[in-house]
């Protein structure tokens, strides 16, 4: 019996020996596949009720499950579906590459599997290869060595080594003439999923191969190729590495949340990679036009209620002034909305950008009607 599990826009093509088999065996498949833990997974069959791990002994006959149905998989984790898009936007670059370097007709080695996403994140990081996995695959090598150029000292090669220890992906790099060096051990099954786990149809779906990759990329990133080139900063006498512009996304998010809305303006002003990923951090601008939208609602309310008292003095306006400065008023606001037309920015910024106009146009107005 084949059944499709679902989570979010994800399949998995799972195959049980009979009907008489348990909830259990989703559960368990389901936890590994999307990497959820056992205790928060919850399985349906109209996306609308859910069974919990308190079913887990109930059979797939007594449901009514059959053959060819789809189990939609839903986690009581509510940050899950967050995790998730940053698995997924890890894993696109190293998918790519295998479906544009590799082949897909043989199994890949443990030790291959795991090479790829080190030189993956070692040329985010800024490093020149010097070697291609390609010539690896070939050879079905259960030892790798990859050698990478710094480019701000040009005669520095860091190599790294991976290797194979039982269950555990070992990963030694160092610095060719200098004593710099450092190791990483990984738990291989924690971030691989083992082919005998997937069903034979699906070994090409390259999106079952990889798990937690969010967490490796930051074990790789920041416990072995960061604190090298801190290394090599150091006996270089170079500038220092750490600034904002290389921190990762979720770090650089987080500082971004703690700052008033002055201090972001500033720091967009100081490069252009500053303001353009100050724009697409989509929850900082969020919890700002919150901020913005609480914060004015007094106000806004107040600017209602001088409107409506001086009612009387509107009357005595001279039309004409009137209809020239409610045409200055939108020609102010069709001059925003042309300049931010032809700038692409995020969602969110746009959101609060609009908002942030409309509450100037609104003082402005209702200072100018209060000096008539």
């Amino acid at each position: 019996m084949r059944l499709r599990l679902k989570f979010l826009n994800k399949f998995h093509v799972f195959e049980t020996a009979t009907a008489s088999a348990t909830l259990n065996e989703i559960f368990e498949s389901a936890s590994k596949i999307f990497s959820l833990k056992r205790e928060n997974v919850q399985i349906s069959l109209n996306a609308k009720d859910y069974y919990n791990i308190n079913y887990s002994n109930q059979s797939l006959s007594e449901l009514g499950i059959v053959n060819g149905d789809i189990i939609y998989i839903n986690s009581l984790e509510k940050l899950d579906d967050i995790k998730q898009s940053l698995e997924t936007e890890l894993a696109t670059p190293i998918l790519k590459f295998i479906n544009d370097n590799l082949s897909n007709d043989q199994h890949y080695t443990s030790t291959l599997l795991m090479a790829i996403p080190l030189y993956i994140f070692a040329i985010e990081k800024g490093l020149y290869t010097l070697d291609h996995l390609s010539q690896y695959y070939q050879e079905m090598s259960s030892i790798i060595r990859l050698t990478f150029n710094y480019p701000q000292v040009d005669s520095i090669k860091l190599i790294f080594t991976l290797f194979q220890n039982g269950n555990m992906t070992c990963i030694a790099a160092s610095v060719q003439d200098l004593p710099i060096r450092k190791q990483l051990i990984l738990q291989t099954k924690l971030y691989l999923i083992k082919q005998d786990t997937i069903h034979q149809s699906t070994t090409n779906k390259l999106n079952l191969l990889y798990r937690h990759l969010r967490l490796l990329s930051i074990r790789i990133k920041d416990e072995l190729i960061e604190p090298i080139l801190l290394a090599i900063h150091s006996e270089y006498n170079l500038s220092p590495r750490l600034h904002l512009c290389t921190l990762p996304s979720e770090l650089f998010c987080e500082i971004l949340c703690y700052l008033r809305l002055t201090s972001l303006g500033f720091l967009m002003l100081c490069n252009r990679e500053l303001s353009y990923r100050i724009r697409n951090c989509n929850t900082v601008w969020r919890i700002h036009l919150a901020k913005l939208n609480a914060k004015n609602r007094p106000i806004s309310d107040g600017v209602l209620s001088r409107q409506q008292q001086s009612s009387s003095l509107l009357q005595q306006v001279d039309q004409k002034h009137t209809t020239l400065h409610k045409s200055q008023q939108k020609n102010i606001g069709d001059d925003v909305d042309n300049e931010m037309d032809q700038t692409e920015q995020d969602e969110a910024y746009k959101q609060f950008l609009a908002r942030y106009k409309r509450l100037f146009i609104q003082k402005r107005y209702d200072r100018g009607l209060f000096f008539c």
